[in-house]
């Protein structure tokens, strides 16, 4: 069944777009919903349908008011991740904002908040913001011997010139 999902394109304009989800998606539980891989909105974003994943992440959003504070937070950061991927930059910024966690989790390896902030900074192409997010990322702590998301900024900050697509995803 095809369904339109509204998508926050710009401050004052919603676009429909078409997301060729089943319905049953949005009736997943969280962890199918978003941490299965070709489930939810991974299958769209698998096959590059950026936009559409994106609002199919706002639309479970919205549908779901029992999620809590950190589910809310993964959701609006793959919306980000998602629109950034097909170069809506503005769009992506906007749930970036809705991407940290506040108050940071004080017993998390995960320095969480630098890593959203070195994602800003990098769709905002400020080198020396992301050079300094990065710096509080690789003073976590490691997880069995690697410090959660240094690999991803590291390429951010070797790949600065690129898309956000070709250094998240460059090996």
């Amino acid at each position: 069944m095809r369904i339109a999902y509204p998508i926050i394109c710009s401050a004052l304009l919603v676009t429909l777009v078409n997301a060729d989800e089943d319905v049953s998606a949005l009736a997943l539980d969280y962890q199918h919903f978003d941490q299965t891989l070709n489930a939810g909105w991974r299958g769209l974003a698998h096959d590059k349908k950026y936009r559409e994943a994106a609002a199919l992440i706002e639309a479970y959003l919205a549908r779901h008011e029992e999620l809590d504070r950190f589910q809310k937070v993964n959701l609006h950061f793959h919306a980000a991740q998602v629109l950034a991927f097909g170069g809506e930059t503005e769009a992506a910024l906007k749930h970036l904002a809705s991407s940290r966690h506040e108050p940071q989790f004080k017993e998390s390896p995960v320095r969480w908040n630098d890593y959203v902030a070195a994602t800003v900074a990098f769709l905002r192409r400020d080198r020396e913001q992301l050079l300094a997010a990065r710096e509080r990322i690789a003073t976590g702590a490691a997880v069995d011997g690697e410090i959660p998301n240094l690999d991803v900024v590291d390429r951010l900050v070797k790949l600065f010139d690129r898309t956000y697509y070709e250094a998240y995803t460059a090996k």
